[in-house]
């Protein structure tokens, strides 16, 4: 991980403004509300329609300076505060541009959730609207306590503002 010294106001409340702060199902889509207020619909998520459902989204942002976002493990996590089904997982590129793929694992308490490694959440290279398919974990159910985290495998190849925001978001459905 690259250590940051400053960065410009500007790109502070740009990166602010992006931060993903509430997500939602309505019908069969994920609607994500920024921190700026203004949304992102994904359309036709598989299994999405219980009032029982809860999205957890992470945003992973790049700071002013830094040439896109870094691989690593444990980037981002969530303590489940209720016993629930994983239903399934995504990735989004915030620019919609992807040159070489993103792909994102998902761990439960520090093992994948995608013994399949091929079923990874991924955003494949030249996807034109920088959202990846819905992925189906191997691994599903988690108790009030476990605990998901977030691993970057591999990031886009390009060095420009597509690199500096990428959004995890996991769909839920409480036991």
């Amino acid at each position: 991980m690259a250590t940051v010294t400053s960065i410009t106001a500007a790109k502070a409340q740009e990166i602010e403004d992006d931060l993903i702060v509430s997500g939602e199902v309505v019908g069969e889509d994920i609607v994500l509300t920024k921190n700026d207020a203004s949304t992102i619909t994904i359309e036709g998520v598989v299994g999405v329609a219980a009032a029982t459902k809860h999205v957890i989204a992470w945003s992973i942002s790049s700071p002013d300076g830094i040439e896109g976002i870094s691989t690593g493990a444990g980037i981002a996590k969530w303590i489940a505060p209720f016993a629930c089904t994983i239903l399934s997982a995504r990735v989004a590129n915030g620019a919609g541009v992807v040159t070489g793929d993103l792909i994102v694992d998902v761990n439960k308490n520090g093992t994948t959730i995608f013994t399949t490694q091929a079923n990874r959440p991924k955003v494949t290279s030249g996807n034109a609207n920088g959202v990846g398919a819905s992925a189906t974990p191997d691994v599903t159910s988690l108790v009030a306590g476990d605990r998901l985290t977030v691993d970057l495998d591999a990031v886009n190849a390009a060095d420009d503002e597509a690199d500096d925001l990428y959004t995890v978001f996991v769909i839920v459905e409480e036991a």
